[in-house]
């Protein structure tokens, strides 16, 4: 299941990461960014941000906080200390900020990564899905109802009740 989830998020970033290559003339102008690099440098950054919830998850699932809590501290340092030398010595401005962005999730990635390597690297056991979709399609029905707004800025139930 975490190689499948692994493997489903990189699809999903690829396609949205071809998408804002193709269209990235029009993003650099609508968002006033003067290099294409600071938006190079998001796409891998987003696709670490969708892969680290899931190893955090699994840590924690080990119950190994210690290397848990490192990989979360050494996440904001790796930002803090990367983007201020960027912006502070070099001028990077938001390529600078998104360097850091961008190194301090590569650390949490790979910290957690080589944590949970035995989980994602062993063989494969089966899973029932029809199980887990019975439980988690009611939990995402509801979460929907209340989540979807309608004209005028209401929500479906509200205007109900």
């Amino acid at each position: 299941m975490i190689r499948l989830i692994w493997i489903g998020t990189f699809l999903l970033w690829l396609v949205g990461a071809i998408v804002v290559l193709l269209s990235q003339a029009t993003i650099m102008r609508r968002w006033q960014i003067t290099s294409p690099a600071a938006l190079w440098i998001t796409l891998p950054a987003v696709l670490l941000s969708l892969w680290m919830p899931m190893f955090y998850g699994i840590l924690q699932g080990q119950q190994n906080f210690l290397w848990l809590g490192w990989s979360m501290m050494l996440n904001g340092v790796g930002r803090l200390s990367i983007a201020a030398l960027a912006v502070l010595a070099l001028g990077g401005l938001a390529t600078g900020m998104m360097s850091g962005v961008l190194f301090g999730l590569a650390v949490a990635v790979a910290i957690a990564l080589w944590q949970t390597r035995s989980l994602w690297l062993g063989p494969s056991l089966p899973f029932d899905w029809r199980s887990l979709l019975r439980q988690v399609i009611p939990l995402m029905l509801g979460f929907g109802a209340f989540s979807i707004p309608v004209h005028g800025g209401h929500y479906v139930l509200r205007d109900i009740f």
